[in-house]
């Protein structure tokens, strides 16, 4: 057997690096996560949303070990707002989710209000306009 340190570093949405294409393209959006995810759960957990809250279509691959979430939409990118929605019960390979670690003592931990007790975790992101020529 090899047993490595304890994982206990809960899943940070707000330190993946976004690699944001260009408004009037179907340019995929690429999300490197920094650590191993099912890609199971990577296809189903995680969506992309306009300023208004409407899912955008589009395809998810998940590549590089499940490390690299990738997003083509089925149209050509606007420019404005949008967000990761990201269901909290995404785990990674030892059972840490968004925003909390696997091993947490429930008793000593307040209940959940308010952003907390949300089902998701929003990363926004902005599409820029193109620049002007």
């Amino acid at each position: 057997f090899l047993v490595e340190p304890a994982d206990r570093n809960p899943i940070d949405p707000k330190a993946w690096q976004l690699d944001i294409p260009k408004a009037g393209t179907t340019d995929a959006l690429y999300v490197r996560l920094l650590e191993f995810l099912d890609a199971a759960l990577l296809q189903r957990f995680i969506d992309v949303s306009g300023a208004q809250g409407q899912l955008i279509d589009g395809k998810v691959t998940v590549e590089e070990n499940e490390q690299v979430w990738i997003f083509k939409p089925g149209t050509p990118w606007v420019a404005g707002k949008y967000s990761l929605e990201i269901l909290k019960t995404l785990e990674d390979l030892t059972g840490n989710k968004v925003g909390r670690a696997f091993e947490v003592d429930k008793i000593e931990q307040p209940p959940a209000t308010g952003a907390e007790a949300s089902l998701t975790y929003s990363l926004p992101f902005t599409v820029p306009a193109p620049a002007a020529q």
